[in-house]
């Protein structure tokens, strides 16, 4: 995958301003860059995976989604009733789109083959991050890319 110099450097920018930071176990390239069509003039879609400690206290600064304040402070908190069915289904969904991924290759088809890369990477990522019972919480953001 080719990334533009501006937008790697961008990468690179938030890269060092995470990683040594304990509060931070993860930052993830989304948007068209992670896709391979990205422009000139594309931003850089990014997910920071934060611990309960780095989360605390988010607010939202405009929202179109109601009460999204009060949803923000219920991300930190894990609910254990309910753990095995999530994991079951989460586990479904990994192998459809892994079973996805490999009938798009079959057949050529490079949308597909994209959309079911992304979404078992993310899924992967949540497995890792998002679904441990230790609470880490994922935000996302966006920069520009110069």
């Amino acid at each position: 995958m080719h990334i533009r110099d501006h937008h790697q450097r961008a990468i690179d920018r938030l890269a060092d301003t995470y990683r040594d930071d304990p509060r931070f176990r993860g930052l993830i390239i989304g948007g068209s860059i992670a896709k391979g069509y990205a422009r000139e003039d594309s931003d850089v879609d990014f997910l920071i995976i934060a611990t309960d400690e780095a989360f605390e206290g988010a607010f939202a600064a405009y929202s179109h989604v109601p009460n999204l304040d009060a949803l923000l402070q219920r991300i930190p908190v894990y609910p254990e009733a309910g753990h095995d069915e999530r994991i079951r289904a989460f586990y479904s969904m990994a192998f459809m789109q892994h079973w996805l991924l490999h009938e798009a290759e079959r057949h050529g088809n490079r949308y597909t083959i994209t959309r079911a890369a992304s979404q078992l990477a993310l899924f992967s990522c949540s497995s890792r991050f998002g679904i441990s019972r230790t609470g880490a919480s994922a935000t996302s953001t966006r920069t520009p890319g110069s």
